[in-house]
């Protein structure tokens, strides 16, 4: 239960993805990337940062799952 949701925003250097996952509930992220190196989570290499995990890689697509909480991925262009 409780508020969930997502943005995205394309930057200068950067596209970065916001997203609220509610209590006691888990998402599947896609994040557009070719190489899930290129992703961070909070500032921290997506595949290292605490609550997320990186499955795989789908046509463009990373896809990690993270649990409950609010995350920030950004992607370097």
């Amino acid at each position: 239960y409780g508020e969930g949701g997502i943005t995205w925003r394309n930057e200068a250097d950067a596209f970065v993805m916001e997203i609220k996952v509610p209590v006691s509930s888990h998402a599947s992220v896609y994040v557009p990337a070719g190489d899930p190196s290129l992703i961070t989570e909070g500032g921290t290499s997506a595949q290292e940062a605490e609550g997320v995990t990186f499955r795989e890689m789908q046509e463009g697509y990373a896809l990690f799952e993270v649990g409950s909480g609010s995350y920030k991925f950004q992607v370097s262009l």
